[in-house]
């Protein structure tokens, strides 16, 4: 393998390594995001219950602070809901650029594997050659006796 490749090899190396890294972080932060959701889904619910009297009887000014409550929450679970868009996104990119880094290692390989195909015929025919001149000569000298 020439310098060139080896360079080159190396390089996609790093980048597939990298692109897996922040896929990895992509993934633990939409884990993240999940979870999030999944809490306040819950206190929307919770305090839904509240207000409808399930859990106990509810003074009037509880219900204008558990409805703001609710409507703030559910603000928070709408920019998480977002967040979470935006991550699945990036998630999905990433994923096309690992496709994508994949695809070209493996033009790469084709193209080394070429490259030691036609060495190895080149030499080959050289190895040939010498043995058809040898042979030749060995006729030769021969037909001289």
């Amino acid at each position: 393998m020439s310098k060139a490749w080896s360079v080159l090899a190396k390089l996609s190396d790093k980048k597939m390594q990298e692109l897996r890294a922040q896929a990895r972080e992509v993934e633990s932060a939409i884990e993240v995001s999940l979870s999030r959701q999944a809490r306040f889904t819950l206190m929307i619910k919770e305090n839904v219950a509240r207000l409808n009297g399930s859990v106990g009887p509810v003074v009037m000014a509880d219900v204008h602070v558990i409805g703001n409550f609710i409507q703030s929450l559910s603000l928070v679970l709408q920019g998480l809901k977002a967040e979470h868009a935006l991550l699945e996104e990036r998630k999905n990119n990433l994923q096309e650029s690992i496709q994508e880094t994949y695809r070209e290692i493996k033009k790469m390989e084709a193209l080394l594997e070429r490259e030691d195909e036609k060495k190895q015929d080149k030499l080959e025919k050289k190895e040939q050659k010498v043995l058809n001149e040898a042979g030749i000569q060995r006729f030769v000298k021969s037909q001289r006796l």
